[in-house]
């Protein structure tokens, strides 16, 4: 398919998802056909526990964390 060949190509070293959310089959594909690619997933405010939100974790917190994530590929 389409993204197995591009990934296959490109210097992509990470696939981002959701928290959370179950990966669907391309993305398995992926990681079990290359062992380079790392999962990362994002974090949304829906999903937060309220553990977290209790040691602090608001709107702001998720979204520098989800920065840090995107990060690493972008400055690779």
């Amino acid at each position: 398919n389409e993204i197995t060949q591009m990934a296959n190509v490109s210097s992509i070293k990470y696939i981002f998802t959701l928290e959370n959310v179950d990966e669907n089959e391309t993305v398995n594909l992926l990681l079990e056909n290359n062992k380079d690619l790392k999962l990362l997933k994002l974090k949304r405010l829906d999903s937060i526990t309220d553990e977290e939100r209790n040691n602090g974790e608001d709107y702001f917190s998720l979204m520098r964390y989800n920065i840090d994530q995107i990060k690493k590929e972008t400055y690779k």
